[in-house]
């Protein structure tokens, strides 16, 4: 299917607004804590599906059963992993959080093999898990000889990946309303979920107006959040989800690229090649079987 320039636009626009949130929360973590900023973050995100249900005139389901699953998606797609990834992002480069992100897709085609119907494991897929676990293995090499005290906060990435993976498989046996309704009850249930981390820890001591941590935190919630989602509902509908997918190669990217071009993290060639054998990975798991 040929696609037209409109949807590779929204494409570039999504992974640039996805991609870009390691490197806001790196500069937000100088002035905020992660619970707040993960407050912040689900806040600002579910005002602007607020405002675009409004405008689109639709309305949020009412039943205790649809709660109940948006409860449930927003704990292991929003709530879990954004905590872990800020959490480990005050001691992990922005870079090489975003290219652990990249085994997201593989360990959701582990737990769709056992828990999602017709979704089973062929040589392909495990060829890409086996690349992608390479991958990931030569990423924490270092820091298990040379950074142990980073390995809390690798692992803690890692983990958030393997909630995002669980969230997919979840959102595909629980998802009963339009993506729009189902983005925006989840964000709302997961703003008023994160009121207790706002208290986690004591806020951060004023030392005089900052607007760079601010900024970023603002545009984290509303832009490489809510506004990411509705790029996203209106990407999936015109072009699909095969299309859409496309984007677990480019966040990476963009999330490395970043945190070495405008944060000025060191570029290592392990990391490098940490990211290739994982996209590789994903590369190979989406071949067909014959």
């Amino acid at each position: 299917m040929q696609h037209p320039l409109r949807h590779w636009g929204y494409l570039l626009t999504l992974s640039a607004l996805w991609g870009s949130s390691f490197l806001l929360i790196s500069i937000a973590l100088h002035n905020y804590g992660p619970g707040q900023i993960v407050f912040g973050r689900l806040t600002l995100g579910a005002m602007v599906l607020i405002v675009a249900l409004i405008w689109w005139r639709t309305g949020l389901p009412r039943d205790w059963r649809s709660w109940r699953n948006f409860v449930l998606l927003a704990l292991t797609g929003n709530i879990a992993p954004f905590f872990l990834i800020a959490w480990g992002q005050q001691v992990v480069a922005s870079s090489t959080a975003g290219t652990l992100m990249a085994f997201m897709p593989l360990a959701t085609l582990v737990l769709a093999h056992f828990f999602v119907p017709g979704e089973r494991l062929n040589r392909y897929r495990m060829g890409g898990v086996v690349l992608g676990l390479g991958g990931v293995a030569l990423l924490l090499q270092p820091e298990l000889t040379h950074h142990p005290e980073e390995l809390a906060g690798l692992m803690a990435i890692l983990s958030a990946a393997m909630f995002y993976a669980t969230n997919a498989v979840l959102a595909k046996r629980l998802g009963s309303q339009k993506p729009s309704v189902n983005a925006a009850g989840t964000l709302i249930a997961a703003s008023l979920l994160a009121i207790p981390l706002l208290a986690s820890a004591p806020l951060p001591e004023f030392q005089g107006l900052d607007p760079g941590p601010a900024g970023a935190l603002i545009w984290l919630g509303a832009g490489a959040t809510g506004l990411a989602t509705l790029v996203f509902f209106r990407l999936i509908t015109e072009a699909g989800p095969t299309f859409v997918s496309n984007i677990n190669y480019l966040i990476p990217v963009v999330a490395f690229l970043l945190g070495v071009g405008l944060l000025g993290e060191a570029f290592d060639a392990s990391a490098l090649l940490a990211l290739v054998l994982i996209l590789a990975g994903v590369a190979l798991s989406r071949r067909p079987a014959r």
